[in-house]
């Protein structure tokens, strides 16, 4: 029902999806669509995501931190629990159960948070005898990418990992046992890889590039299957799917819609620009 947003302004905004109207349509005072404003930080706000209860929208920013908001609370215009890292944080991912958050930072590591205790871990070392899950404070092991993270997202059944980094790779992690499962070098070129994210399936990964390219990469071989091509400039911040659909956000502030079919999509006729 709800849907968020957050901004260069520091803000997020709840939103109504049932309130939405077209451009034609005029929305009544008390049936506004924004129904909530959070504040708590206080640099750009990067990456949003809800927990799998609905009840709790949890933010990341440039500040370094992650927040949590309690939507349930009515007047609540502040985070209740927060994390503070060390590097400005890009992306995070609830796991399906809620019980884990996935956070991508501008270091190389991926960070697992328990989402109880907020203990941090990082995967496993994708080299020789580091195949051992260890806590943050012990992070001086290669753990596969070698330039800060972008993006890091849960498959829909929270048995992989994506993340996408400055490096240009993408790599397929374990659920369970955070060891680093499949690498898809260069995927864009040797550009940064901007976004990344799996299909309802699993089956598939969806990329978009700093090429200005969006890719669909086989999870099992890490073959590329399509590549989409339309955007004008660099592939931003997000890039998601649903079981038949892509939906591709570019920097130059296009919403790029994408058909999937089988194994293989098409772009769709459909463009938006906010």
């Amino acid at each position: 029902r709800y849907l968020a947003t957050g901004s260069v302004d520091t803000t997020l905004k709840v939103i109504d999806t049932d309130r939405i109207k077209s451009p034609n349509e005029k929305n009544s005072i008390e049936e506004k669509p924004v129904v909530r404003t959070l504040y708590d930080h206080y640099e750009i706000i990067n990456d949003l995501a809800f927990h799998p209860n609905g009840l709790v929208l949890a933010s990341c920013s440039n500040d370094r931190s992650i927040k949590l908001f309690d939507l349930t609370v009515a007047q609540g215009k502040r985070s209740f629990r927060y994390i503070y890292d060390n590097m400005p944080v890009n992306a995070i991912s609830f796991h399906p159960s809620g019980d884990f958050l996935a956070a991508a930072t501008e270091a190389p590591e991926l960070r697992i948070y328990d989402s109880r205790t907020f203990q941090c871990f990082i995967p496993p070392s994708v080299k020789g005898d580091d195949r051992v899950a260890v806590d943050v404070a012990s992070s001086g092991v290669n753990h596969g990418h070698t330039k800060g993270l972008l993006q890091a997202r849960y498959s829909h059944d929270g048995s992989m990992i994506a993340t996408s980094s400055y490096d240009g790779t993408v790599r397929l992690w374990d659920g369970v046992s955070g060891e680093c499962v499949r690498t898809i070098p260069n995927a864009h070129s040797g550009t940064p890889v901007n976004s990344v994210c799996f299909s309802r399936n699993r089956k598939y990964v969806l990329t978009g590039g700093k090429d200005s390219l969006v890719k669909l990469w086989e999870v099992g071989s890490g073959n590329m299957v399509h590549e989409f091509r339309g955007c004008t400039r660099k592939v931003g911040g997000s890039v998601s799917t649903t079981t038949t659909a892509a939906v591709i956000a570019a920097a130059n502030v296009q919403i790029v819609l994408l058909t999937l079919s089988g194994q293989t999509a098409m772009p769709s006729s459909h463009m938006m620009k906010h």
